[in-house]
C-alpha cells in the first residue's frame, strides 16, 4: 500500500488518561500505525509526537470509531475490534505470530509468555515474547495486558503496571492477596 498522505494523530481522554492513535491514509483506506496507551505516568502524545513528529492533529471516521471502542473497553465494557488495518510492516515474522495469538486471547483469560511463545513459535521463548509484547505497536487491541509471568505476576506493560492490573481486574482475573494472579500456571 502506498501512504498518500502525512500521519495524522488523534489524542483523546480516557478513564486511564490520554491515548494517542497515529493513523496514515493509504491508497485502500485507513492504517493504524500505532497506539499510545498513556497510563498514569505516560503522556501518549509526547509519544506520539516524539516517533512521528511530522504527524498532525486529524482524525478519521475509522479512528473516531477505534478511540470510542478503546474509551468504551478502559470503562470496563466488552469491546468487538473487529479487524481494523493495523500496519504491521516494521515487524519481523516471529513478532506477528506473537501478535497474532496475543490478539486470540479472550476477554478474562490470561496467558503467560511461555504459553503464548509455545502456541505463536513452537518454544518457550518467553523473554522474546515478553520484548514484542513490551513493543506492542497496538496495546488494547491486541491485549497484550492478558499475558503475565509464569509465577502469576503481572509483568511489565507501556500504560504502567497499574493500568494492567487494573484492566485485569476489570476484565474478572483472579488476584489474591499478594497482588498476583490467583490462578495456576504450567511451567
Amino acid at each position: 500500500m502506498k501512504t498518500v498522505s502525512r500521519p495524522g494523530m488523534h489524542v483523546f481522554n480516557t478513564r486511564f488518561g490520554e491515548v494517542a492513535v497515529v493513523w496514515f491514509e493509504v491508497s485502500a483506506g485507513i492504517n493504524i500505525r500505532r497506539i499510545f496507551p498513556g497510563g498514569n505516568t505516560v503522556c501518549a502524545s509526547e509519544l506520539a509526537i516524539d516517533m512521528f513528529p511530522e504527524a498532525v492533529a486529524a482524525t478519521a471516521d475509522v479512528v473516531s470509531d477505534l478511540a470510542r471502542k478503546i474509551v468504551k473497553l478502559l470503562e470496563g465494557a466488552r469491546v468487538d475490534f473487529g479487524n481494523p488495518a493495523l500496519d504491521f510492516s516494521g515487524l519481523g515474522p516471529n513478532a506477528k505470530r506473537v501478535l497474532e495469538v496475543q490478539r486470540r486471547i479472550p476477554r478474562g483469560e490470561v496467558r503467560t509468555y511461555g504459553e503464548v511463545a509455545s502456541e505463536a513459535l513452537g518454544t518457550r521463548a518467553a523473554r522474546f515474547v515478553g520484548r514484542v509484547l513490551a513493543e506492542n505497536p497496538f496495546p488494547l487491541v491486541i491485549p497484550c495486558h492478558r499475558t503475565v509471568s509464569w509465577n502469576g505476576a503481572v509483568g511489565g506493560y507501556q500504560g504502567g503496571t497499574v493500568m494492567k492490573t487494573r484492566l485485569l481486574r476489570m476484565e474478572g482475573a483472579p488476584f489474591d492477596e499478594r497482588g498476583r494472579l490467583a490462578v495456576r500456571f504450567d511451567r
